[in-house]
């Protein structure tokens, strides 16, 4: 299941294919074996709970922490962002 803004889209795709198309997309991470999230959607970081803006809170996966902490690092800190 894709969640876009205001709608779902169902898919057959897998999020290892998902995730194919979106690896030179700089604006995506993933941070769980679940989930692809965009960027812009983080409303805060706790540790290692994100907080999307539509009020989720995701754990980053034990395995996805070290690309993710870079990914915070690199991305967002360096750009300035408030999160």
């Amino acid at each position: 299941m894709i969640h876009a803004l205001g709608k779902k889209v169902l898919t057959h795709m897998s999020l290892t294919e998902i995730a194919k198309l979106l690896q030179d997309i700089p604006d995506f991470v993933q941070l769980h074996r679940s989930f692809i999230i965009k960027q812009d959607q983080i409303e805060s970081i706790n540790g290692n709970q994100v907080k999307l803006a539509n009020g989720i809170e995701i754990t980053v996966g034990e395995n996805f922490r070290k690309e993710f902490n870079a990914f915070v690092t690199d991305k967002l800190i360096k750009a300035g962002k408030k999160i």
